[in-house]
């Protein structure tokens, strides 16, 4: 996952795995250990081959 500056985050998952659903699970903190900011991220995905897609993340921060 980067940020809007192309700034790895966080690295959800690697390696290549067998085709199917696949759930990653991200609690808002950053590959080396602190909390991120609220805004905009981008999450890619490589897939065998070469081919890739990006998809947009908006994270908030919710209190109660």
């Amino acid at each position: 996952m980067v940020d809007v500056q192309g700034r790895v985050v966080k690295v959800l998952a690697s390696g290549m795995t067998q085709p199917g659903r696949y759930k990653a699970t991200w609690n808002g903190s950053s590959d080396q250990g602190g909390a991120v900011p609220a805004g905009l991220y981008f999450v890619r995905y490589q897939f065998e081959g070469g081919k890739a897609q990006v998809q947009r993340l908006a994270f908030t921060r919710y209190r109660t």
